[in-house]
């Protein structure tokens, strides 16, 4: 029989065995993601951080980053602009290689100043305007391109009399501002504003502001407010008994969140969607498209623009990530992203030579509507019939 030394022996080459094919595991790449996952923005960082995780399980079926697993590690900013710059402020020391996120403008806002050095920082927000050349991109067209690209949309189907309510936070100053120059553009000339209405986003009634839309007679409203805000509007709406289109900001196009509204949602609830759900899709764009579809069907997830506003930042930077040497640099991860062209993504076509750290022009966007008999959006390709 074997002696209790050779057993011994035998459990100590094993353990060592065991050690050392641990060891060769390659360490996780690690991506610091800002998202609010409680809080009033809720809604859209966990819609967000699904979509994140699907896209986390393409990447590390296909290879990782150089070899390693790719790790997206989420902190929760619980909405709050205070909480994101002692996160950032947290990793900075850590000499990180980019940040991902936040998730929208007042909390973008309150950190862009922390990366005026470095590192790259890859806002979520499509209304975020960072400096040319800047440490910090913002996802999607600029919110002027796409407020505009909307407008455009509904005029070129006859629809001439816009009203606009609109939300008092950071990103609403921003609607009003965009919202009254379009009216002055050649391309919309002939659509007027008949009624710009403001409100607190806190506010639990806009019963009296919907009155005086109303009284203005729109054959369009575009409702600039996001999540329990938006809420407040289509309810008051709803009550008042109104029957024309309402547009909405695609940070709005999260399932969970219609589906609380759906006992007041309006006939037609349309927003700017991406390509593939119109009828015009570039090869490039096409191929991004059936990625994530084919990520978020395999997550038993369903499809949302609002998951859009992350996948596209992370994919171009785990894209720039797997391009540039194992020991890139801030630096150049940053050259990288602002030199970055014919890149297919889900909202279109990017070439960040453009300069405005966005590197879309909002026309790839499309309209879809909400439908809620089917729970999904729909091609918006002609203005329907009067009922």
């Amino acid at each position: 029989m074997p002696s209790p030394y050779r057993f011994a022996l035998l459990a100590a080459s094993l353990a060592i065995a065991l050690a050392g094919a641990a060891s060769a595991q390659p360490a996780p790449y690690t991506l610091d993601v800002l998202l609010p996952l409680t809080g009033a923005q809720a809604f859209a960082g966990t819609s967000e951080q699904a979509g994140l995780k699907a896209y986390e399980a393409v990447v590390n079926r296909t290879g990782g980053i150089h070899g390693r697993p790719l790790d997206l590690e989420i902190h929760d900013d619980q909405s709050n602009p205070l909480v994101d710059v002692q996160i950032v402020n947290a990793l900075l020391p850590k000499k990180p290689i980019a940040i991902l996120g936040p998730a929208v403008t007042a909390t973008c806002q309150a950190i862009l100043p922390l990366f005026e050095n470095g590192p790259v920082d890859y806002c979520f927000s499509p209304a975020i305007t960072p400096p040319k050349g800047s440490w910090v991109f913002g996802s999607g067209a600029t919110l002027r391109a796409q407020m505009i690209a909307g407008y455009e949309h509904f005029h070129q189907l006859g629809y001439n009399r816009l009203a606009a309510i609109i939300s008092t936070d950071a990103t609403g100053q921003q609607n009003e501002q965009i919202t009254r120059a379009a009216m002055q553009l050649p391309a919309l000339r002939g659509m007027d504003l008949v009624d710009l209405e403001q409100f607190n986003p806190t506010d639990t009634s806009v019963a009296a502001l919907v009155a005086k839309v109303r009284a203005a007679n729109p054959d369009l409203i575009y409702a600039w407010a996001i999540g329990p805000a938006l809420a407040t509007v289509l309810r008051e709406l709803a009550n008042d008994g109104f029957n024309v289109p309402v547009g909405t900001t695609p940070a709005n196009a999260n399932i969970e969140l219609l589906t609380q509204m759906q006992s007041f949602l309006p006939k037609a609830l349309v927003t700017s969607g991406l390509p593939y759900q119109g009828d015009v899709q570039p090869p490039a764009v096409q191929a991004a498209s059936s990625e994530y579809l084919a990520a978020i069907k395999d997550a038993h997830l369903q499809p949302s623009t609002i998951q859009a506003y992350a996948w596209d930042p992370t994919r171009i930077v785990v894209s720039a990530l797997r391009a540039l040497p194992a020991n890139a640099t801030p630096a150049d991860l940053h050259n990288y992203i602002e030199n970055l062209h014919g890149f297919g993504g889900l909202f279109g076509t990017y070439d960040m030579r453009s300069g405005d750290q966005h590197g879309l022009d909002g026309r790839d966007s499309q309209l879809i509507y909400w439908d809620p008999n089917s729970k999904e959006w729909k091609y918006y390709s002609a203005r329907p019939a009067k009922s």
